[in-house]
């Protein structure tokens, strides 16, 4: 990826991040009326969880950073300032705050990891199937298990890119904290 795209593409995180949370403010402002100020904080959540699967750990951490003001600013008592009146909505406000940051940080930092591993395959396939050279015998046997190998080994490489995670976490098993 050019330098130019990866600058527009980390625009686009940082522009998503911090439009998410005033798209879940328009949801919830009619909303308001009819659930209680602590079940709308569940929709910021899941705003930002959404940011942090689509974006990165930073954008996320903005995003529930924005999340937790926009909810305080606007769904609790006194509205329309910073300053909080009732102490469930205090521990409603802090337990959104921390949610969000901790899952914002876990969905994102999982997100970096499944892409360095796309990556990572991608870059072994692709040294993988460059270094394969043809057999020096031309005879279709030789040619057949030539191609046989070559497509066996994408065709495996791409069935742990699509397996559910639960499996593929079996398949690399922790030795332990790096």
């Amino acid at each position: 990826m050019s330098e130019h795209q990866a600058g527009s593409t980390q625009r686009q995180h940082w522009l998503l991040a911090s439009a998410a949370p005033f798209m879940t403010t328009l949801i919830c402002w009619p909303l308001a009326g009819l659930l209680p100020s602590a079940s709308l904080s569940l929709l910021y959540l899941a705003c930002v969880l959404l940011i942090a699967v689509r974006t990165s750990t930073r954008p996320a951490l903005w995003s529930a950073l924005l999340s937790f003001l926009s909810y305080n600013f606007f769904f609790t008592e006194p509205r329309f300032t910073l300053f909080i009146l009732h102490r469930e909505d205090i521990i409603t406000a802090l337990v959104l705050m921390l949610v969000a940051l901790l899952t914002g940080q876990l969905a994102a930092s999982l997100r970096e990891k499944v892409d360095a591993l796309e990556a990572s395959i991608r870059c072994l396939a692709g040294s993988t199937l460059r270094s394969a050279v043809r057999p020096t015998c031309r005879c279709s046997i030789c040619m057949e298990r030539w191609l046989n190998r070559r497509f066996s080994m994408c065709w495996k490489m791409q069935s742990v890119l699509h397996r559910p995670v639960s499996r593929s976490a079996s398949m690399f098993p922790c030795t332990g904290m790096t």
